[in-house]
């Protein structure tokens, strides 16, 4: 589990620090003592980062410059820089594991638009794609690679629902009608995480937009029906945002964070979590022989599990910020919100009440290739796929926005091919720098037979407007937005006819 950077809480200055470690996943250990490993130090601010596919560099954006770091040599790079990346403490990295190719929504600004800033990992060469409308102005929001979907999902922040982006069709699908269960409420800077191969994603913590409640919630979505259930909650002192998370042999680990209190300060989080997936339970103890203690005797060799590909270590990159200058920002946002929100035809009530139209049946549309992992959990509540794999894409539904059709993701039945590789040793004498806190993270299981592919056309940008004509967006530094009269925007769904 990789992390960069962070602000120890006990500083007076409260600067950032350029640290770089390790959070050894390779072997079991108490939370009171995890096993670190230190890397040499990296650029220090206000970033984004991933990881490669092949496991061989990171990747970070700070200060408008892309900095990638070798693995196996231990050393930095400057790749580039540019006035129009966006290095903000309230967007993401995600790296599609089948091309490289690793997206930062809302990465890359200019006077006219956002765009989605995307940078191949293999040529070290960038691109921008226009942003959806659906999805233009989000921030503090947390994105991470579904594998059974071939998609990037994006949660919370600015644009409440749960979103998700196909870079094959290079299109954006809104699946927040098709949500069931318990649904999380809406929050900034959660953390979202794969698991079991992709057929779950958890999520955890982040603030409401109010800005004065952390949550200390944990939610698992079955991504084959897009049902969330809630698991047991963590004590209400270890809510957190903005923290690093991670998934390894059927462990979530959490590291670092903060709580806002009283919508104005944070108190920082030095302990790391850790939830057994399994057996539904916060634990102290990070076993990582959990998947293999608690294996069927007739498991199949090749069993879709978190554990059947030697999963020894997940990785998560946390970014590189001022954990307590992110959160003014990221009050500030919360404030600008709060009152786009009051002049808005629609609230979370609709939205909520949208969300029980839904017929369960819609679901199917969104269901991949794999079957559900033979080693069943508290949250795993079907032994069964709910569909067998196919290669014909699924009819996707049409949303209308205004006036304008936008065809969002066709989802494509994929397997893919998975090696972990143990990327960390045990050094137990390492030093850590002091830093307890960081931002965000990107936690994915690495990929073989990875190529860099197309990124298919550019579309125009397009951009919400209010009232008065303005554009509304939390990226820009002024406190004068034009935003007073926007509304939040509806689209109607429709399954298209077969």
């Amino acid at each position: 589990m990789y992390i960069l950077g962070g602000t120890p809480m006990t500083s007076p200055s409260q600067t950032a620090i350029s640290q770089t470690f390790i959070i050894d996943l390779s072997t079991s250990w108490n939370t009171s003592e995890p096993i670190y490993k230190k890397l040499p130090d990296g650029p220090t601010g206000s970033a984004v980062a991933a990881l490669s596919p092949n496991n061989q560099s990171l990747f970070t954006l700070v200060n408008k410059t892309i900095y990638t770091y070798d693995l196996k040599s231990g050393a930095w790079n400057n790749v580039i820089t540019d006035a129009n990346f966006m290095s903000f403490n309230g967007i993401s990295a995600v790296t599609d594991p089948n091309t490289g190719i690793i997206y930062i929504p809302n990465g890359y600004t200019n006077p006219a638009s956002t765009s989605m800033l995307v940078f191949n990992s293999e040529t070290k060469t960038t691109n921008v794609i226009a942003m959806d409308p659906m999805v233009e102005q989000s921030g503090f929001y947390s994105a991470a690679w579904n594998t059974e979907l071939g998609s990037m999902i994006l949660t919370g922040g600015t644009v409440s629902g749960l979103y998700a982006y196909n870079p094959i069709s290079n299109g954006w699908s809104n699946l927040t009608s098709l949500e069931k269960g318990d649904i999380p409420s809406n929050r900034f800077s959660p953390c979202l995480v794969p698991a079991f191969e992709g057929s779950k994603m958890i999520l955890f913590g982040g603030v409401n937009f109010g800005g004065n409640n952390t949550f200390y919630d944990i939610y698992i979505l079955d991504v084959h029906t897009l049902t969330w259930k809630r698991g047991p909650d963590v004590a209400p002192d270890n809510g957190r945002a903005m923290a690093a998370c991670s998934v390894s042999n059927g462990n979530f680990i959490v590291w670092g964070g903060g709580n806002i209190v009283k919508g104005t300060s944070s108190v920082p989080h030095d302990a790391v979590l850790v939830f057994d997936l399994l057996a539904g339970v916060w634990v102290s103890k990070y076993n990582v022989d959990l998947l293999a203690s608690s294996a069927p005797t007739t498991a199949s060799p090749t069993s879709a599990s978190d554990g059947s590909k030697s999963h020894r270590i997940a990785i998560a990159c946390a970014i590189t910020a001022v954990f307590a200058g992110g959160f003014i920002v990221l009050l500030v946002a919360i404030r600008r919100y709060r009152s786009r929100r009051s002049q808005a035809s629609n609230n979370d009530n609709n939205d909520d009440s949208e969300k029980s139209k839904n017929p369960a049946s819609t679901a199917v549309d969104l269901t991949s290739v794999s079957s559900i992992p033979q080693k069943q959990s508290y949250y795993e509540t079907d032994p069964t796929p709910i569909l067998t794999p196919t290669p014909t894409p699924v009819p996707a539904p049409v949303y209308k926005h205004h006036n304008s059709d936008i065809q969002p993701v066709a989802r494509w039945a994929k397997t893919y091919s998975q090696e972990l590789t143990d990327l960390s040793r045990k050094d137990s004498s390492s030093t850590l720098h002091e830093s307890r806190h960081i931002h965000r993270q990107y936690s994915h299981q690495s990929m073989t037979g990875s190529s860099v592919g197309d990124q298919g056309s550019v579309r125009a940008p397009s951009s919400m407007s209010g009232s008065s004509g303005g554009k509304c967006s939390i990226f820009q530094d002024s406190e004068d937005d034009d935003c007073g009269g926007d509304s939040l925007e509806e689209y109607e769904y429709k399954l298209p006819a077969t």
